[in-house]
């Protein structure tokens, strides 16, 4: 059983979560390749924010309204849906967990990036791979702890200054072999990834960041593997490639484990400056969809899942893979705080 930390009289909401799924098993790779991780920011872009288009589906129960304004953090910058509570904060940044009776909690984080609060893609390379050949291989490692000769991301990074968390980020080939390609493009800094479905048929989104403020649009499958992506990045130092928030087929949304991002203009001046991220070892996309919208989100996306959904915080393991042993994953994504 997991303790529930820093819990003061805290109202319990219902939501029917049951046996986890154990089904993937994964071998322990001894060869390790170092991680990279790339700081940098862009500012200047004129880009404006727009509205995720409505669509049937919130007609569904919501996890919590943005009705309970008991529980707010001086770092917040938006009044905290209902269950939700404060477990984690820091200059720009904070940590939200929900509990459920007899289930998994969810967990949001705020990066306020007005604030000076700052996100990063890690990955583990063996090489970078190109537009002619766009399966660039990227070793798989822990997220939290350290095992069979991989050291994991948290161990190699705790002691980066401001480092807040870390969690899973791109979809990949998980076929049991290390190292591995990323499914989708991926971009920090001057580092390019395209993937090698960059042009496969799942409706798709971005989130592309511009060092203040970041935006997350519909992103149009390319005809080939590259030139789209690297011409809707050229003005962003950092961007991502995942899924559209909903399940493709409604009646198809089990309960799993969900990673996914959204983006919240606080301040109304057409470029959002905050940065949600849901993770959870069990619930539907349209939950996690919900979650962030009851936050404030306008546009929203998911990340890898299933098995791959992990988080730790200030080297608290908060998101276990569902995996009987947790799966190692070759893409982070890390939160900083402010300086």
């Amino acid at each position: 059983m997991k303790r529930n930390l820093f819990i003061i009289n805290i109202t319990r909401m219902t939501k029917h979560k049951n046996t986890l799924p154990t089904t993937y098993m994964h071998k322990m790779i001894k060869s390790l390749v170092t991680g990279c991780i790339i700081a940098s920011s862009l500012t200047g872009c004129q880009q404006q924010a727009t509205i995720e288009p409505a669509s049937s589906s919130k007609t569904q129960t919501p996890i919590g309204s943005a009705t309970d304004h008991s529980t707010l953090s001086t770092t917040a910058t938006t009044a905290v849906p209902s269950g939700f509570y404060v477990v984690q904060s820091a200059p720009g940044v904070v940590l939200y967990r929900k509990d459920y009776t007899g289930g998994q909690p969810d967990y949001v984080q705020e990066i306020n990036l007005a604030a000076g609060a700052r996100l990063s893609f890690i990955q583990g390379s063996s090489n970078t791979g190109s537009c002619t050949t766009p399966s660039a291989l990227f070793t798989k490692r822990p997220l939290h702890t350290s095992r069979s000769g991989l050291p994991s991301y948290w161990d190699s990074y705790r002691n980066t200054p401001y480092l807040f968390s870390l969690q899973n980020a791109q979809f990949f080939v998980d076929n049991g072999q290390n190292p591995t390609q990323l499914a989708y493009p991926i971009k920090e800094g001057s580092v390019f990834n395209v993937g090698y479905a960059n042009n496969d048929s799942n409706r798709k989104r971005i989130l592309k960041i511009y060092g203040s403020y970041a935006v997350i649009s519909d992103y149009i499958n390319p005809s080939n593997y590259c030139e789209p992506f690297f011409a809707v990045t050229n003005d962003a130092s950092q961007a991502i490639v995942g899924h559209h928030p909903l399940p493709t087929d409604p009646a198809n949304d089990p309960y799993k484990g969900q990673t996914y991002l959204g983006v919240k203009d606080g301040n109304g001046d057409g470029k959002p400056e905050v940065v949600y991220i849901f993770t959870s070892r069990y619930a539907r996309q349209v939950d996690a969809r919900q979650a962030l919208l009851d936050f404030g989100t306008t546009w929203n996306m998911r990340l890898d899942s299933g098995g791959s959904t992990q988080m730790t915080c200030r080297g608290i393991n908060y998101v276990v893979s569902t995996d009987a042993t947790p799966r190692l994953i070759p893409s982070v994504l890390g939160v900083f705080s402010a300086p």
